[in-house]
């Protein structure tokens, strides 16, 4: 089983060095595909340990990439929540045609398993995989790249679709890490009354269940969303506060107030170019009440996250501190 070959996309992105890391400490033989140029660290990092190909799945011949591999780690997507008609494309694109070249090529090998990370934006903020209601540009990428990989699934060739919530971690800096960093600051202040719910995921949890998704035959064919239990605005700001020793009076903004403040941020953006912390995207983002379930999951796997999101939390803090980002 370790010598069998282990092909991971996105290889270069976030998820992608936890899951090579992974990998390298399972002994498993591994080609890392990326898109650009790849970083100095990152080819040090893996110096003699991993086989970097740079490719365009979009574009370039698969074929020779996919010869001999056993499974597929799908990791690389074109992500933004811009709807501007570059965007759209650049997602149909690499999102929706990418995955099925790369699908269809990994049949023709013979590949055994081919798993796809998706998104829970191919969703909505409901509770299960069957979702059909309004997606984003990059959600509706997504839902359409999921569609055509399992349509080739078979018995021989099995595709799984997980769709994860937002990942945090090491080595990342997004929301969690705002987050984490206007609390610090003592910037942060609650639009509306903070009991909408969100969902994070650790990325330490996350690569062990990709690992134990491995040759699943039970799992072929199916979609599943990846997650731990939400929590309230107001508990994880607490929970943040507590990490990081932070006394803070919490400050409660009228929803509307919030959205006035967000549009004027982005008015001053548009005209001035300068970068201001607060936009109306923000604040959508902080009024959004999610409640994704992975019931399904748990049942076909008898998978229990290792850390879950608190340890998560921890240790991704942890991680700023050392790198100083707070």
């Amino acid at each position: 089983m370790n010598m069998t070959k282990i092909l991971v996309t996105g290889a270069s992105g976030f998820v992608g060095i936890h899951m090579l890391d992974a990998l390298v400490i399972a002994n498993r033989s591994v080609i890392a595909l990326h898109n650009r140029p790849l970083p100095e660290y990152l080819r040090d990092r893996y110096k003699g340990k991993v086989t970097w190909r740079q490719v365009d799945i979009v574009n370039d011949d698969l074929s020779e990439i996919v010869a001999d591999i056993d499974t597929v780690y799908h990791l690389a997507a074109y992500v933004s929540n811009s709807e501007s008609s570059e965007d759209v494309k650049l997602m149909d694109q690499v999102n929706v045609l990418g995955t099925q070249r790369l699908s269809f090529a990994s049949r023709k090998a013979g590949v055994r398993h081919f798993i796809f990370v998706s998104s829970v934006a191919a969703g909505s903020n409901v509770l299960d995989e069957e979702d059909v209601l309004s997606l984003s540009p990059y959600g509706r990428s997504k839902r359409e790249a999921e569609e055509k990989c399992l349509k080739l699934s078979t018995t021989d060739f099995g595709v799984t679709v997980l769709r994860p919530s937002a990942l945090f971690g090491e080595y990342h800096k997004g929301s969690v890490y705002e987050l984490v960093k206007v609390i610090n600051q003592r910037r942060f202040f609650m639009v509306g009354n903070g009991r909408n719910r969100t969902n994070f995921y650790y990325i330490g949890d996350f690569i062990e269940l990709l690992l134990l998704l491995e040759h699943k035959d039970e799992l072929y064919g199916q979609t599943f969303v990846a997650c731990v239990e939400p929590w309230q605005l107001k508990n994880l700001v607490l929970e943040i506060e507590m990490l990081l020793g932070v006394n803070h009076m919490h400050w409660h903004v009228p929803v509307f107030v919030g959205y006035l403040a967000g549009f004027s941020c982005d008015v001053i953006r548009y005209l001035t170019g300068y970068s201001l912390p607060l936009s109306s995207r923000r604040i959508r983002a902080m009024q959004q009440d999610i409640a994704y379930s992975a019931n399904r999951l748990e049942a076909a796997l008898k998978f229990k996250p290792k850390f879950g999101f608190k340890e998560g939390l921890r240790r991704t803090i942890s991680w700023f501190r050392k790198e100083d980002l707070l």
